[in-house]
């Protein structure tokens, strides 16, 4: 008479820095389970990890396992859950008894909703210090993305120096009143954007 798995995904303390809860076998409440841990339900490509039910719990876990409390689990939550976004965590133990049936755990499913991390951006200007009368001064500036996260509708904005004219002839930026706009959607973690900013140096 094999019993399936018990336990719980605990949604209390379960966050968007790891995943816990408990689960063991009656079949052999010595031998630590496996847990499935899911993004929705079982099936599909949905399958976040796999984690072993092996860590010390408090005492009433003991108590459903044989009074054996080291059925403990615990799973970083995973980069791909940390985008703003509910997800629906589906925790399953594994039965260690013969056939499949294996137990979705108590308290599944648990949503959480995980801010997306933050970009820390960079910009860097580079071009001629002097340029001589009714010459282009072109500058290149550069912006590039520290990470962690990945950074949306980026803008860079300069402000035209008196005396001299924006060239919208150079590059991909544009003028509003009196400061260059240059836009970029987004940036990957790692990832740089150059701009081309040219001026006029008037004559006189």
């Amino acid at each position: 008479n094999f019993r399936k798995p018990v336990g719980y995904l605990d949604a209390a303390i379960t966050n968007c820095d790891v995943i816990r809860g408990w689960t063991c076998d009656a079949d052999n409440f010595n031998q630590a389970l496996q847990v499935h841990i899911y993004d929705g339900p079982a099936g599909g490509p949905n399958l976040l990890g796999i984690t072993t039910a092996d860590k010390p719990r408090e005492s009433q876990v003991g108590i459903h396992c044989g009074g054996n409390s080291t059925h403990g689990y615990e799973f970083p939550t995973p980069a791909s859950l940390k985008d703003g976004q509910p997800h629906q965590l589906y925790a399953y133990g594994i039965n260690i008894g013969p056939g499949t049936d294996n137990s979705l755990l108590t308290g599944s499913p648990v949503t959480i909703t995980c801010a997306a991390p933050g970009a820390d951006l960079r910009i860097s200007k580079t071009g001629p210090s002097t340029v001589v009368k009714t010459a282009l001064a072109t500058y290149s500036v550069t912006v590039t993305n520290d990470g962690p996260g990945v950074a949306t509708n980026v803008k860079v904005e300069d402000t035209v120096p008196a005396g001299i004219f924006f060239n919208p002839g150079v590059g991909e930026c544009s003028l509003q009143g009196n400061t260059v706009i240059c836009e970029q959607a987004s940036l990957n973690p790692g990832q740089s954007k150059t701009f081309a900013i040219s001026f006029t140096v008037p004559g006189t």
